[in-house]
């Protein structure tokens, strides 16, 4: 090493007169003539600095701890209160930012447009009752399947997070659970709920004050619903792809139990039971009872009568919730049921997250 230093200090430039290479000979040179003490030094030097490493890292990994051993803490450091205050304004904000988004409304009006194209303004006539069903039936069907993969995609995304805030005591599964339900009652439908306005004045149903909030009672609920299936199937199955797999095959089979595909007289007695866990069902036979009940449907011109098997004219609203086997249903019990099926899947979806290690 003297040597390499000697050969570059001509080229090496000078500060205050003397060169940094200058200064390392006339170190080395002193050390010579003391009898050679830097090595010792240095070999110090090294051992001080890799036992402060050691100390610093053995510090950071009992800083971070395991999860056992953050489970094992004595309490939570807010109160019950505080913590659903917190995570609601926090949910709030995440699912604002995921949900209504300016791809998401331009997801929500091309399905408005979509619907506008075919079903515009549909004449209130014999003619067109199939149509109107069918309207009803598409309307459930292309927002509740969107909502259960969202749901889907929303909490896998926050499973580890709420794993480690959970294991540091910071907050309780019960207010978690509490804040997301209040943040998907809001935020999920809000732009579903845009849509159903919308689409309700523009295909001509109904037109009365009393119908539409009922249409809007039966569409909130059913895609609620459905977004308490796809958060259910979230936190049961914790592989995202297989979630995602099973979500599509569940929300068809529920839907065709729905009674629009086929009548529920017409289905099999053996798989008839499947369409009482149906909210397709409740959903569907609501809207037809709201938009049917209680009023006569004008015969088209070219046609007397084009759904059932009534002869009158103009033809009563009974007779086509008749022919869809839905005569003796209640509106208020759609409801009801409802919001039954929505408490019973959050709470066997709480249940499961609460016995999740």
């Amino acid at each position: 090493a003297r040597a390499f230093l000697e050969t570059i200090i001509p080229y090496v430039e000078t500060h205050y007169g003397i060169s940094d290479v200058d200064w390392i000979m006339d170190t080395v040179i002193q050390d010579e003539l003391e009898g050679h003490q830097l090595p010792g030094e240095w070999e110090k030097i090294e051992k001080d600095v890799t036992e402060d490493k050691n100390h610093r890292r053995n510090n950071f990994v009992k800083w971070l701890s395991s999860h056992e051993e953050l489970k094992a803490g004595a309490t939570y450091h807010a109160s019950v209160f505080t913590q659903l205050k917190l995570l609601t304004q926090r949910s709030m904000k995440q699912q604002r930012g995921e949900k209504i988004s300016f791809v998401a409304f331009l997801v929500t009006l091309s399905y408005t447009l979509f619907v506008c194209i075919f079903w515009w303004r549909l004449p209130d006539d014999t003619n067109r009752i199939h149509e109107r069903n069918s309207l009803m039936f598409f309307v459930l069907i292309a927002q509740s399947n969107s909502v259960v993969v969202a749901s889907i995609t929303t909490f896998q995304r926050e499973r580890a997070l709420l794993a480690r805030e959970r294991a540091k005591k910071l907050y309780s599964v019960f207010p978690y659970f509490v804040a997301k339900t209040l943040s998907d009652m809001v935020n999920t439908v809000i732009l579903p709920s845009i849509y159903g306005i919308c689409v309700y004045w523009a295909t001509n149903l109904r037109p009365t004050a009393g119908a539409f909030f009922t249409f809007m009672v039966f569409f909130y609920l059913t895609i609620l619903t459905s977004q308490s299936m796809g958060l259910l199937l979230s936190v049961a199955i914790r592989n995202i792809q297989i979630s995602l797999l099973l979500a599509p095959l569940i929300s068809i089979f529920l839907f065709i139990m729905g009674g629009f595909y086929i009548s529920f007289d017409n289905i099999h007695w053996w798989l008839r039971w499947a369409t009482y866990i149906s909210q397709a069902r409740y959903g569907y036979t609501g809207m037809i009872l709201n938009e049917y009940s209680g009023r006569s449907i004008p015969c088209a011109d070219e046609v007397l009568v084009t759904f059932g098997s009534g002869t009158e004219c103009p033809q009563p609203g009974e007779d086509v919730i008749t022919s869809l086997s839905m005569d003796g249903q209640q509106v208020w019990f759609q409801i009801v049921i409802l919001v039954f099926m929505q408490v019973i899947l959050r709470f066997v979806s709480y249940i499961i997250l609460l016995r999740r290690k």
